[in-house]
């Protein structure tokens, strides 16, 4: 992300008519009221990894998805605000890879609405860390954006210490047993974490192999809990 564009960008948006960046349609803020309230909020998921339910396949007693029935995640909850379905699929793609930090401002808003309801405040936030090449690549963390965001917004303070020490191929289209592999040895700690609750931030949770195995490694070096915070959850793959 350039200097000229994080300079520019909010000259441009002061001197345009506000609009809403979904509809498109006038606003005072971002996104108009009909637009936020028609987000794909998180209604009904399971309690501890956020997979979405749908009504016709898990009525509203279930709270565990099987997977986490029988292999309980390393985290303790993942609040995610939405699902992953439009608009906040096409806000997080502008945000992630055009540099659309009004998209990115926008998705930390419904995040930190969505926490503020739901979720127990940690005692400090990290953010999922970008290898240097990847960073390099796409000049910038988008997941450190958000948790600098949420930071400010929650006033809750932000802790490094996690890095990523293997340039990994991409998680999307690997199986299970893949991903797992993929990350192994990816990430290091150096942190102090002992007794800490720790909110870890990304900006999509798909099958949270990455952020079970942070949390793995967070418990490891002290945390007494750790919780995943994240724009949207994909849901289950169609068999």
């Amino acid at each position: 992300m350039s200097f000229v564009k994080r300079i520019a960008n909010p000259i441009v948006r002061h001197l345009l008519p506000q609009q809403c960046i979904v509809c498109r349609a006038p606003s005072r803020t971002r996104c108009c009221d009909g637009c936020w309230s028609d987000l794909p909020w998180q209604t009904h998921c399971c309690v501890r990894c956020a997979l979405p339910f749908t009504s016709a396949t898990q009525p509203p007693s279930v709270k565990l998805c099987g997977n986490c029935l029988a292999t309980p995640p390393a985290f303790d909850r993942c609040y995610s605000a939405c699902r992953y379905a439009h608009p906040v699929d096409h806000l997080i793609n502008q945000f992630k890879f055009f540099d659309d930090l009004t998209s990115g401002t926008l998705l930390t808003n419904i995040l930190g609405e969505y926490l503020s309801n739901h979720a127990d405040m940690p005692d400090t936030i990290v953010a999922v860390p970008l290898h240097w090449r990847r960073h390099w690549q796409r000049g910038f963390n988008q997941a450190q954006f958000l948790a600098d965001q949420l930071s400010h917004q929650l006033n809750i303070k932000t802790m490094a210490g996690i890095s990523r020490q293997k340039h990994t191929t991409k998680q999307q289209g690997l199986d299970r047993r893949e991903r797992l592999r993929n990350l192994r040895q990816a990430f290091n700690i150096k942190g102090a974490f002992e007794g800490l609750h720790i909110a870890v931030v990304d900006d999509v949770v798909t099958t949270a192999t990455t952020a079970s195995t942070i949390a793995t490694l967070l418990k490891k070096a002290g945390a007494s809990r750790v919780d995943i915070w994240s724009i949207a959850r994909t849901p289950a793959p169609s068999k």
